[in-house]
């Protein structure tokens, strides 16, 4: 896609649509990825709604029904799994990446962006785009009339927030390829509540490296969860080891009020940069999931694989003996050429591929006008 028009000045004309590409096709038309759109819409849902957050969160989509990494077979690029074509029953997304993901986007990539930043400011006297900043913070969650208060704090103790976090909707993206990750862009809405007095019932402890940049921020934490016997009267005690240690890389947008903005002139039919902040969140996600490589499953997906391939081959094996223990109805059938049975993990696994070919987002059927959405008519 081009650059928009810049004046003589170099800077963009108010007035110029920055959206708009310089050469449409051959029909006078511009069509969007449909992984954009789809985001796009998900965010127009959500994005005149107060106190919204949007965030976007690594991770790998596992398939409940084959106790695996979800796949859509004959498919190796990136597909959005929308909700009304695998509902949550069937699928869970693990939001988090291994200790050497983790060290990997960190170190090689955002940690080299900031410094290589840094300098170029210092070359030309100016300030830097990217901002870092490394914070210790605890999370106290309380039962309070069914719903869990999280109050955060820092390493004086001063309390930072105090909220409850209602979960509106999520959008996930399938990577398409073995070595990359996944991701899930949710939008949920944080609304600020009175302090408890109950104690609290676990407690997360959260190293976070924080990247800023134009509208965004960069999170990158390691959680500790404690639980049960570790607190004692609502602290952690001095000899706590935590329940679980777990990786976790997402990007939130910080500015909602600039994307309630553009969605106001999305409605009013004005020129917007909409599709900029929703390609912007795409594409950085898109970059991390590739570069979170090499690296390995998460620890629980990997326990979980590993276990349903275990019981699988024990079916198989006990299915295996009990057609052994009965000759005469095995000759039988075969005499009367009856195909053997086949081996339990393959046949979940075909009927697993069959659900999901059948599930597979269409990219290919042409965007009827009945069929165009809101965003296909502001920007064509």
């Amino acid at each position: 896609m081009s650059a928009p028009p810049s004046s003589s000045s170099g800077s963009v004309p108010s007035s110029a649509p920055l959206f708009r590409p310089s050469y449409a096709n051959v029909l006078g038309a511009t069509v969007l990825d449909d992984n954009v759109r789809l985001l796009c819409d998900f965010l127009y849902q959500h994005a005149l709604l107060p106190d919204v957050e949007i965030e976007g969160k690594l991770g790998l989509l596992y398939d409940r029904r084959k106790q695996s990494r979800f796949q859509i077979d004959g498919c190796k690029s990136l597909v959005c799994v929308a909700p009304d074509e695998l509902p949550d029953a069937q699928l869970n997304f693990c939001a988090e990446v291994d200790a050497n993901m983790f060290g990997h986007i960190n170190d090689g990539l955002l940690q080299r962006r900031v410094h290589d930043d840094a300098a170029k400011a210092r070359a030309h006297n100016a300030k830097p785009h990217w901002r870092y900043a490394h914070v210790l913070l605890l999370d106290k969650f309380y039962p309070v009339n069914g719903e869990h208060v999280r109050v955060t704090t820092d390493q004086q103790g001063t309390v930072k927030e105090c909220i409850v976090k209602e979960k509106l909707q999520h959008i996930e993206f399938w990577s398409g390829k073995p070595k990359s990750i996944d991701f899930r862009v949710s939008a949920s809405r944080e609304r600020t509540v009175p302090l408890p007095t109950c104690e609290p019932d676990q407690i997360r402890r959260k190293d976070r490296r924080t990247y800023r940049f134009d509208l965004w921020s960069l999170e990158l934490t390691r959680v500790d969860l404690f639980t049960g016997s570790s607190l004692t009267k609502g602290e952690l005690r001095p000899d706590a080891r935590p329940a679980s240690s777990t990786f976790e890389v997402e990007v939130e947008l910080k500015e909602t009020e600039c994307l309630r903005r553009e969605a106001a002139k999305v409605r009013a039919g004005q020129p917007n940069d909409f599709v900029k902040i929703a390609s912007a969140l795409l594409d950085t996600m898109r970059t991390l999931a590739q570069f979170a490589f090499p690296g390995q499953l998460p620890p629980n997906l990997k326990q979980q694989a590993a276990a349903a391939a275990a019981a699988a081959q024990q079916q198989q094996q006990q299915q295996q003996q009990q057609h052994s223990a009965m000759p005469n109805a095995s000759a039988s059938g075969s005499a009367a050429g009856a195909p053997a049975p086949a081996a339990p993990a393959a046949a979940a696994a075909a009927v697993a591929a069959a659900g999901a070919s059948k599930k597979r987002p269409r990219t290919d059927e042409p965007q009827t006008e009945a069929k165009q959405d809101e965003f296909g008519k502001a920007w064509s």
